[in-house]
């Protein structure tokens, strides 16, 4: 051992044999321990030069109640400086005061649906017997978990049917007159999702609305329209991007249906402020667009984090559209709805593309109304997904070019940025730099990852919009939202790296026009299961579909981690355990009736 490195060795025997143990920089165990002494011991063993031995076990002197070893241990979350033995010890000595709780569900309804008492689950998931009596006693926590959560919804809607919201009696009125002066018709899930806001808008308390919607599915008009029955009645709205490209997009999307319409628009980001009035765009200085959202001046704002900042005053807002929530804080987003006038709340309408069964998104929104979007709007194809193996990566490149010759684009997307973060996977800078010097010398190449600074992520992004950039290598920030028409051709590397979800976002980057499109996914693992997922994502372009595989698959995280952690206060029960949710369903209805 290195000189500063002590050491103390031991040996230990029972009825089997004998083995050596060696602590390092434990000195005080030469004290602690004695010759002869009867002792519990559980850790690693290494086999060295010298034969088998325990290297840094715990121990504790035998006793009819051990709380380190010789029984179904537990293993915490730990920090520096509290370890593992630290914290079963205090758990241990307030454990007992669990008794003194009073169980949040009366002995009537534990009987029926076979629960535990609620302090005896608090103790035995820390100090089971065996491990299937630690997981009933988990199941418990995590049932208690989901019951409080679905009675907290409860009282929210009830709160919510309290407050005074902005009524609009002629909502139905004045979006349908809107939606016949579209060049195009409205999908059938996007005309019930119309219907129902119109409504929600007519009652008197505030909408609090999911619109969660498959890729490409059209779930940004349906934004742009309900803002319109809002700010044709004088009233302010606002539609909140995550990041300023898409935030850019919703503006010209907003603008090329309706700026025949005179209503006033404002883009309002980090890097532009602009005011579209009258037919034409003035660029404004930050306190001059402050200064329109103060006096109405702008109606329609869409924007991103600079909308919500402290200096920021509404005139009449009424209506806020959050896109893909969960990239905002909970403060963030209930910011804007702390802007009540005459003690009125704003409407709240919520967008995600992240397939999500009903039943889970009330959970994961807080109780909210919920509308899917199944269909895909206008003449769009749909995409063509192609599994290669990595010797047929030309196969896409050819592809490329042609596309690119017709005036396409395409995305290249890498599962990481640099080859040194994980060995034998293709990596973003690597394959820009194969793409622009050896591929396509003659082509312009462009790098879109996340160490990137934010001005350089919209450069190059504005880049690609504009077809000034006609190949675009990028890691999983084009994921969600990002609308490039023109793209028509995808390559994804290591396809197997991503979950099936996420490969469906990626898809949905491409095809968002009446042009025939093509994804190719690159395979270079043959492991077990990557075939028939893959295969999956080959033969479905259900988002829905996908989703519920990607449950079955991978599990939750894939899905529902970013969505889970960043709404719910769950910290034992898994929103993929449906089976759960619906027994706690059941449990809260028959508390109803208790």
């Amino acid at each position: 051992p290195r000189k500063w490195m002590r050491f103390t060795e031991g040996l230990i025997e029972d009825a089997s044999g004998s083995i050596k143990i060696i602590w390092f920089n434990q000195p005080y165990l030469a004290t602690s321990l004695h010759e002869g002494d009867d002792i519990f011991i559980a850790g690693r063993i290494d086999v060295g030069k010298y034969g088998m031995q325990f290297v840094n076990p715990v121990y504790e002197h035998v006793s009819d109640n051990p709380t380190h070893t010789a029984r179904v241990v537990p293993v915490y979350s730990t920090t520096k400086s509290v370890t593992q033995k630290t914290i079963r010890a205090l758990t241990k000595t307030v454990l007992p005061l669990a008794d003194a709780l009073t169980d949040p569900l009366p002995e009537n309804i534990r009987k029926e649906f076979s629960l535990m008492p609620f302090s005896a689950a608090l103790k035995i998931v820390h100090f089971p017997v065996t491990t299937k009596h630690a997981e009933q006693a988990r199941h418990r926590i995590a049932t208690q978990e989901v019951i409080d959560l679905l009675l907290s919804l409860r009282d929210a809607t009830q709160l919510r049917k309290n407050e005074h919201g902005i009524i609009y009696e002629d909502a139905e009125k004045k979006i349908n007159s809107f939606v016949q002066q579209l060049p195009f018709q409205l999908t059938p899930s996007q005309s019930q999702a119309c219907k129902v806001i119109t409504k929600d808008l007519s009652k008197k308390y505030p909408m609090k609305r999911l619109l969660n919607g498959d890729v490409g599915s059209g779930k940004t008009v349906i934004a742009h329209l309900t803002a319109l029955a809002v700010v044709a009645k004088g009233d302010q709205a606002v539609l909140l991007a995550p990041t300023d490209i898409l935030a850019q997009q919703h503006f010209r999307s907003f603008l090329q249906l309706f700026q025949k319409h005179d209503i006033t628009v404002a883009l309002f980001t980090r890097t532009s402020r602009i005011l579209f009035k009258n037919g034409a765009e003035s660029h404004l200085t930050k306190k001059q667009m402050l200064d329109a959202l103060a006096h109405n001046t702008a109606s329609y704002v869409v924007g991103t984090h600079a909308v919500i900042q402290k200096d920021v005053q509404w005139h009449s807002l009424a209506l806020a559209i959050v896109d893909e929530q969960h990239r905002f804080g909970v403060r963030q987003r209930g910011g804007l709805l702390l802007t009540a006038r005459d003690k009125r709340i704003p409407h709240y309408l919520s967008l995600t593309a992240t397939p999500i069964p009903r039943s889970l998104a009330r959970l994961l929104f807080t109780g909210a109304d919920v509308s899917l979007l199944t269909e895909k709007p206008g003449k769009r194809q749909e995409v063509i997904t192609k599994i290669l193996r990595e010797n047929q990566r030309g196969i896409a490149y050819t592809h490329i070019r042609n596309a690119i010759l017709q005036g396409e684009q395409a995305f290249v997307i890498c599962p990481i940025i640099d080859e040194s973060d994980t060995l034998g996977v293709k990596a973003a800078t690597a394959v820009y730099e194969d793409l622009s010097k050896n591929i396509f010398p003659d082509l312009t190449v462009g790098l879109l990852h996340g160490k990137l600074s934010q001005r350089k992520k919209d450069e190059t992004m504005a880049s690609f919009v504009s077809n000034e950039t006609q190949i675009l290598v990028a890691t999983a920030v084009v994921e969600v939202g990002v609308d490039v028409p023109n793209a028509t051709t995808m390559l994804i590397e290591g396809a197997e790296r991503f979950g099936l979800a996420q490969l469906h976002q990626f898809r949905g980057r491409i095809g968002r026009n009446d042009k025939p499109a093509t994804c190719y996914a690159i395979q270079t693992d043959n492991t077990k299961g990557v075939i028939p997922r893959l295969g999956a994502f080959s033969t479905t372009t259900d988002g829905f579909r996908l989703a519920q595989l990607d449950l079955e698959l991978r599990g939750p995280g894939a899905l529902f981690g970013t969505l889970q952690s960043g709404f719910l206060p769950l910290k034992i029960a898994n929103l993929a355990d449906t089976a759960l949710i619906a027994r706690a369903q059941k449990i809260v209805a028959a508390l109803s009736d208790h």
